[in-house]
C-alpha cells in the first residue's frame, strides 16, 4: 500500500486557473483540483476509472 502526502504532488495546471495533482495506479486515477471562482473544466471522459476531489 502507497501513501502520499497531497502537498507533496506534482502540480499541473491544464487550464487557467485549475490547479491538478494526480495519484495514478494501474487501474484508477485520483485527481486532486483546486479551481479559481467561476472556473470550468471542458466536459470530457477517460477509459478508465477515476475518483476527483475539488478543493
Amino acid at each position: 500500500m502507497s501513501f502520499y502526502n497531497i502537498g507533496e504532488l506534482t502540480t499541473q495546471q491544464p487550464n487557467e486557473g485549475v490547479e491538478l495533482r494526480i495519484i495514478t495506479g494501474t487501474k484508477m486515477s485520483m485527481a486532486f483540483f483546486r479551481l479559481k471562482p467561476g472556473t470550468a473544466i471542458p466536459e470530457h471522459t477517460h477509459p478508465h476509472e477515476q475518483m476527483g476531489t475539488v478543493l
